[in-house]
Order: C-alpha cells, then sequence, then structure tokens
C-alpha cells in the first residue's frame, strides 16, 4: 500500500458474517481485483455477533444462544438468531481476508442485540438498525483511519459478506453528488416511489456522496411515501432519502442476475 499516484479506496463491507467464506473469492474477483491498479485498497469488515436466518437454513456456526419470536421472517419460515463468539468469529475473518492487493484495517462488531431482531420486519426502525448502521458504522471507522493516516479516501464502496457479483465493479470517473447502486428493474413496482427500484447492499461513489449514503442510519423516522405497500422498506426509503438530499442515481448493475445473496 501507500504507492505514488495511486488514489485511495476505502471498501466497506457490512453485514451478518453468513456466507462470507464462500463468497470471499468472488469479493476479491469483483471488488478488489478491477480496482488495484488505480487505487491503494483499504478494507473494513464491520459485522455482528448476530447471524439470523431461516429454519431451513443449516447454521455456519455453533449458537451461543437460540431467541425464539424472531419477527424477521414470515410465518411460514420462522427465522432463528444465533449469537455467535465474537473472537472466535474475528479470527476466522481475519484468516480469510488476508491478500496482499489490499490492507485489511480491522474486524469491527457493530452494537447489536438479540432484542433487535424482535421487531416488526417491515419498519422501518428494522431496516435503520439493520441493514443502514453496520455502513454507518464502517463509515465512523473508516474516518477514525483517515485521522490515524492524515489523509482522506478517494472513493468508498460499501457491499457485504454474502453477496456474489456476475459482473464487476470498476470505480472510475465519478461523478459528484453521485452514487452508483444496483437497480433499474422493478418486479413489484407498487413496492417503490416512481416505480424506481434500487438495490440496498452494494453502492460505491466519492467520500462526500458516500457518507451521505451512510448518514441514512441517523433518520428516525420513515420519509412519506406515496406508496402502500411495504413503504418503509429499505430501498424504497433509500430512493426517497437519495432524492430528498439530491443526490444523483446512476445504476452499477442493472439486471437482477448480475448478483446473488449467498444464504447457505
Amino acid at each position: 500500500m501507500g504507492t505514488v499516484n495511486k488514489k485511495r479506496l476505502a471498501v466497506l463491507n457490512c453485514g451478518h458474517s453468513r456466507t462470507f467464506k464462500k463468497c470471499y473469492d468472488n469479493f476479491l474477483s469483483k471488488v478488489i481485483a478491477p480496482n488495484v491498479e488505480e487505487y491503494d485498497i483499504d478494507v473494513f469488515v464491520v459485522t455482528s455477533n448476530i447471524v439470523s436466518q431461516k429454519t431451513n437454513i443449516k447454521p455456519i456456526f455453533e449458537p451461543k444462544l437460540v431467541a425464539n419470536g424472531d419477527q424477521k421472517y414470515n410465518k411460514k419460515t420462522n427465522g432463528i438468531i444465533y449469537e455467535v463468539n465474537e473472537e472466535k468469529l474475528k479470527r476466522s475473518v481475519e484468516h480469510i481476508y488476508s491478500s496482499l492487493k489490499y490492507k485489511l484495517v480491522g474486524v469491527f462488531f457493530a452494537p447489536e442485540n438479540i432484542k433487535d431482531n424482535n421487531i416488526n420486519p417491515l419498519s422501518w426502525e428494522w431496516f435503520r438498525r439493520g441493514i443502514f448502521s453496520k455502513p454507518y458504522y464502517a463509515m465512523a471507522k473508516m474516518k477514525e483511519e483517515e485521522k490515524k493516516i492524515g489523509a482522506r479516501y478517494d472513493a468508498v464502496l460499501r457491499t457485504r459478506p454474502d453477496v456474489t457479483l456476475q459482473k464487476s465493479i470498476r470505480i472510475k470517473n465519478l461523478e459528484r453528488d453521485t452514487l452508483y447502486l444496483p437497480g433499474g428493474w422493478v418486479k413489484n413496482p407498487q413496492h417503490y416511489e416512481d416505480r424506481f427500484y434500487i438495490a440496498d447492499f452494494l453502492a460505491h461513489g466519492d467520500r462526500k456522496s458516500m457518507e451521505k449514503y451512510t448518514d441514512i442510519h441517523k433518520m428516525r423516522e420513515p420519509l412519506h411515501t406515496k406508496v402502500k405497500s411495504r413503504p418503509e422498506c429499505s430501498e424504497n426509503q433509500l430512493y426517497l432519502y437519495l432524492k430528498k438530499n439530491d443526490i444523483k442515481i446512476k445504476f452499477s448493475l442493472k439486471n437482477r442476475l448480475d448478483y446473488k445473496i449467498q444464504r447457505k
């Protein structure tokens, strides 16, 4: 790291650990490799000691605790939540995320409790505490690193450890006040304002735009929407939030088949 004339890229890999071992090679080939020539890359892994899954999926970790009454999934597939050993998980992630292509700044655990998963899974508070909390926490860790090294990142990418991509994400020619996200297809247009769909798990842009993106976690109440079906879902609220804050949207992936969430 630290090569002269290279820009700096922070990769925020945020989410429940789940299938991170299975997805790592894809992360290396589709996210890291396409950007190593132009950027010095620092990776921040932010996860949780909570892993929530459906009952028909084999747990990755031996649970310390199983919580009953989880509302994350519908009644036909009631979810179960595992509390995993942080130190053991950290060592495992550090072992897997080892490469000369980037620097692993650290493996961090965002504050999360079993009770955080026992609220209405279609409420804004569910998404605020869940999917949007870890990128916000990762951004805070990134800022700490900037102070430590005395330099700011030129670009930031957010992804999650249980996703695989069919296409590479190459970060170049970033426009100001713009975020690059998967989207454009709409399977259920009634769920989304302006019939506009963007995915919530992958985003990149310049530092300022990505800081605004992660600040959605600070939004305590959902934005008003004309949508009647799932109005507070993460994708719809993210679109409304970016629109309200004058952040333009460009598509990094344009086909639903361009990615897969690996849940088992």
